[in-house]
Order: structure tokens, then C-alpha cells, then sequence
């Protein structure tokens, strides 16, 4: 019981922490993401190596914005 309360207390904390930051619009990056898997679907050149170098873009872009890596959840968000 004592570690459910403390694990909810430590997720609000970072649920607060992370929506007190958001210098990167997100949907802009999710939307960039979107059009380019878009387009890797018309020219019928998806692969996994593909997907993940959307990926990465996206966090490279975060990355240079916010002087950190996307947490999972925000890369989950953002890239299902």
C-alpha cells in the first residue's frame, strides 16, 4: 500500500516537472513525424531502419531545444 502511494507521489511530481517545461511544441513535431512515415508509405520504402531515423530526428530536435532526450512517455506521445 505504502509503495502504490509513494510511486503515485513520484509520478505526479514528474507529471508536474514535465508540464512545467514545454519549449517544444509537440504537435509540430508529431505532425513532421507523421508527414515523413506519410511519405515513406507512398514511395513504399518503409522499414524499420526508416521509422527509427524519424524517430531520432524528432528527438534530435527536441533534444537541441530542451538540452535533453525525450522522456519514454513524451516519445510515446509523440510517436505512438
Amino acid at each position: 500500500m505504502n509503495q502504490q502511494k509513494l510511486t503515485q507521489e513520484q509520478s505526479g511530481r514528474l507529471l508536474t516537472q514535465t508540464q512545467q517545461t514545454p519549449p517544444v511544441n509537440y504537435l509540430n513535431l508529431e505532425q513532421d513525424g507523421m508527414n515523413k512515415v506519410e511519405e515513406l508509405f507512398k514511395t513504399n520504402n518503409v522499414t524499420e531502419n526508416s521509422l527509427l531515423n524519424i524517430i531520432n530526428e524528432g528527438n534530435n530536435e527536441f533534444k537541441s531545444v530542451n538540452g535533453r532526450n525525450m522522456t519514454y512517455s513524451e516519445m510515446r506521445s509523440m510517436f505512438g
